[in-house]
């Protein structure tokens, strides 16, 4: 992997209030919560130099400021404002710790590949945003965006409306951006692992017991998935 010159930030959202689930970061999986395993396979990204939890949750921020205390991992307590506006938070959490690439993680893939984080952050160059969202080939659940600051900036500026997702606009607007898009040969987008329902969650802790609680990459589950006749287990029946 090269050296990264500018200061790379993965940040993080968490929050507790899912509607179907509700605390699902905090819920464990096998010997970590969801959140610990999302931060700690992101840390295994060459290249990153920071992670940031963006929350508004403080018990989510307790979580992080007890549980890293000796590495660049801190949490980004969003106390006022409104709690939808995940734009803000980002921006925040970006200027907080002087990053100027910022990767955007969601704490509901705790089967984050690292290897995907590095394939997005050695393409990002000089464009506004490299992902592997636009247009799919990689199992939901490894979602990765890497994007400039500006491109933080240009979007608070742009919009009013899908500052949810932070990214909508992007998609809703692709002559705005220079976007480069991550893909793989073989299409294994109809696979869901992200977590979302108590069913989601029970299927991934499957997945990480049948490799005894060990980091895989996103080809080594799905081999191994296809092969354990599973693939229709994690067939993903939600829209975007």
């Amino acid at each position: 992997m090269p050296k990264f010159e500018p200061r790379v930030a993965a940040i993080i959202q968490a929050r507790l209030g899912s509607k179907r689930l509700s605390g699902k970061v905090l819920k464990p999986i096998g010997p970590k919560t969801m959140l610990q395993w999302v931060i700690d396979r992101t840390w295994l990204a060459q290249g990153v130099d920071c992670i940031v939890v963006a929350t508004p949750d403080k018990r989510i921020a307790d979580f992080v400021d007890s549980t890293y205390s000796n590495v660049p991992i801190w949490s980004y307590w969003h106390r006022s404002g409104d709690e939808d506006d995940v734009l803000t938070r980002y921006l925040h959490a970006a200027n907080f710790c002087g990053a100027e690439v910022i990767v955007r993680i969601t704490a509901d893939c705790p089967l984050i590949d690292p290897e995907i984080i590095e394939s997005a952050m050695s393409a990002i160059g000089s464009h506004d945003i490299c992902s592997n969202v636009q247009y799919r080939t990689f199992p939901k659940g490894t979602d990765v965006e890497v994007m400039q600051y500006d491109t933080l900036l240009r979007l608070n500026r742009l919009t009013d409306s899908g500052r949810e997702h932070v990214t909508t606009f992007i998609y809703e607007n692709p002559g705005l951006f220079d976007h480069e898009v991550i893909l793989q040969k073989d299409d294994v987008s109809f696979m869901d692992w992200s977590v979302d329902t108590q069913t989601d969650l029970d299927r991934v802790r499957m997945m990480y017991k049948l490799f005894n609680w060990e980091v895989v990459s996103h080809k080594e589950l799905t081999e191994s998935l296809l092969n354990n006749g599973l693939r229709n287990t994690f067939i993903s029946e939600r829209t975007e």
